[in-house]
């Protein structure tokens, strides 16, 4: 061994070489497919100086990987998602940890690594918080989902793996490969921004074009209301007040016995208001969502409105039930949420056709 190498700053200054040299190499192959050797030569440094700072293979492996967990961790806790509504979380949660996967494609190579050769080193030495986070954010999804402002058929774990997945196709490619891809030129920074725009409204919108909301003569929005004598209670004559008056839209009702002329018309709204005692689906709704199972066609890219009359937990149910079988029909269901109000629900419908 050198003077030099022994020394402190000799010492220092070889323990990083080989630290970069192995992160670049277990990054490129794999723990099982790097060798020690092939570490040195890029650490320009004697195989046996590896062991002599490191002791093993998996001791350097679990350093590196103690390293790059510091510098994950650092990014990590400079996020904060208190505040944000669902729309703003998924862009801004894409944003991030695509920006942590460009800083740091190193860590997330090393993972894929491990995941295809099935080992559990980088389990073993992985941060705690690399998977408690994972957990923190689909339990977070999940509360969405259960206010309704998630689709309810959305499984939480399964999204954040898609999302990892979008993410895992591009972050590593440089501006070359961009711009084949996105089929536009412009700097790599500008070209991953623009990546991270396509998986945001891919997540949040999908790949079907958005319905143009129907218009009539008046070019205010359409709104067919069903309902069996609810239009009468107070809650419900607050809701079609907030549509007509705040919203701006034009309200037209159906007879019940008739429900399908709410789907033959122009509507750009379906509004159906129901009453329950005990949480049972009033009969009429149960046989025109029979008839529209028949007829899914006729369903398909429809808007739909629920409000059910009461309190507590059976007019939940059937609130919840209602919104999951017309977005099983193929329709899209205007999520209520838990405690809002009519006016605020009525807002929400009408931000729901202006934006689909």
């Amino acid at each position: 061994m050198t003077d030099n190498e022994d020394s402190h700053d000799g010492k220092s200054s070889v323990r990083e070489r080989i630290l970069a040299a192995a992160v670049e190499a277990f990054a490129s192959s794999g723990f099982a497919g790097t060798r020690v050797g092939e570490i040195a030569v890029k650490a320009k440094v004697n195989q046996a100086l590896i062991y002599y700072y490191f002791e093993s293979k998996e001791r350097l492996y679990q350093e590196v990987l103690n390293g790059l967990f510091a510098q994950w961790e650092a990014m990590l806790s400079r996020l904060d998602w208190e505040g944000k509504d669902v729309t703003a979380f998924v862009r801004e949660y894409i944003r991030a940890q695509y920006e942590m996967k460009v800083r740091m494609p190193h860590l997330y190579k090393i993972f894929h690594w491990e995941t295809l050769e099935g080992g559990g080193l980088f389990e073993k030495y992985a941060s705690p918080v690399w998977t408690q986070d994972f957990y923190d954010i689909a339990g977070k999804l999940a509360g969405w989902k259960t206010e309704g402002a998630i689709r309810s058929q959305a499984n939480e774990k399964v999204l954040l793996y898609l999302m990892f997945g979008m993410m895992d196709q591009f972050y590593f490619r440089r501006a070359e490969g961009l711009a084949s891809i996105l089929g536009k030129d412009g700097s790599e920074e500008r070209l991953h921004a623009d990546v991270v725009e396509e998986m945001v409204a891919l997540t949040l919108h999908g790949v079907l074009p958005k319905a143009e909301p129907p218009r009539r003569g008046s070019g205010r929005p359409t709104v067919t209301v069903l309902a069996e004598g609810e239009a009468d209670e107070p809650e419900a004559r607050k809701l079609l007040e907030a549509l007509k008056d705040a919203a701006g839209a034009e309200l037209r009702a159906v007879d019940v016995r008739a429900p399908e002329r709410a789907l033959a018309s122009d509507s750009g709204l379906v509004l159906l208001l129901a009453s329950t005692s005990v949480g049972e689906m009033p009969a009429w709704i149960r046989d025109w969502l029979a008839a529209l199972a028949r007829n899914r066609s006729a369903a398909e890219g429809r808007a739909f409105a629920i409000w059910t009359i009461g309190e507590g937990a059976a007019p939940e149910r059937l609130q919840r039930l209602l919104e999951e079988t017309f977005n099983e029909l193929g329709g899209f269901a205007v999520s209520r949420l838990r405690g809002q109000s009519p006016g605020d629900y009525a807002k929400r419908c009408m931000s729901w056709i202006k934006t689909h």
